[in-house]
């Protein structure tokens, strides 16, 4: 609800052409963000892109550590364009071996294939424990591959919540 002094704004032009937005949401993750350098919002939140080419545009806010808004459609020349950056949560959990064994080394990915939304980690000796941090909300699939095996789960993941969980019989 306040204004963000340190996020990054992005853009990708949107086509034209009928029908190719329709899954818009999804791809803008895969889009080349990095083909111009991000904008930095100023100390009131306020930000300008410069040099665009007449269309729309979706703009996509981030923040180092975490949380990023999207707005589609935005027109050029507009000059109320809102992004809000809402607050992440995160993923703890244990993974347990069949029998109880706790892996010495184990790789969790946390994926939502709604939006796209990817991240993955490795941890070593850390009594099977992980923690996935600044995850924004959505309908995430765990995968957590060890030595001895798999588990998979699938949890729904609100804004700014900590979530536990285990992962057993691999």
């Amino acid at each position: 609800g306040k204004p963000v002094s340190d996020a990054f704004i992005s853009h990708a032009r949107e086509s034209d052409a009928a029908g190719a937005n329709a899954s818009r949401v999804h791809s803008t993750r895969g889009w080349g963000w990095g083909e111009e350098k991000p904008v930095l919002t100023g100390v009131d939140g306020t930000f300008t892109l410069t040099e665009l080419a007449p269309g729309k545009y979706t703009l996509r806010a981030f923040r180092k550590g975490g949380g990023e808004a999207l707005a589609e459609n935005v027109a050029v020349g507009t000059t109320n364009a809102k992004l809000q950056i809402k607050p992440t949560g995160s993923i703890e959990g244990t993974v347990k071996i069949a029998g109880g064994t706790l892996p010495d080394e184990i790789e969790i990915s946390v994926e939502d294939l709604k939006t796209g939304f990817s991240r993955g980690g490795k941890f070593f000796r850390t009594e099977g424990r992980f923690t996935m941090r600044d995850l924004p909300a959505g309908h995430f699939h765990i995968d957590a591959s060890a030595a001895g095996g798999q588990a998979k789960i699938e949890i729904d993941a609100p804004d700014g919540d900590v979530l536990h969980g285990r992962l057993r019989g691999m």
